[in-house]
């Protein structure tokens, strides 16, 4: 994901399907990779429309200001149904 930002690139569908990971590459703790990058969008972006998945979506989304922000939710949410088993709303 910092990638993507440094590259000015926005996901904007980050979500635990959205994210492969190498079981290999875990004990390793080297980066996984993201799939699915039909929302994507380079910044600056006039597209505001509201897309992503309702349980990974930041506050802000809903009144179309999307921004890397919003990503950093989407991961917390991740993380938060990687350690809990079920997700966060």
């Amino acid at each position: 994901m910092h990638y993507l930002h440094q590259k000015r690139i926005l996901h904007r569908d980050l979500k635990l399907s959205n994210i492969l990971i190498d079981k290999d590459r875990i004990v390793n703790i080297k980066p996984q990779k993201i799939a699915d990058f039909g929302l994507a969008v380079s910044e600056p972006c006039d597209d505001n429309r509201v897309c992503g998945t309702p349980n990974y979506i930041a506050p802000e989304v809903l009144q179309k200001q999307y921004s890397e922000k919003s990503e950093v939710w989407a991961v917390g949410c991740v993380l938060y149904a990687l350690a809990t088993g079920k997700p966060p709303f």
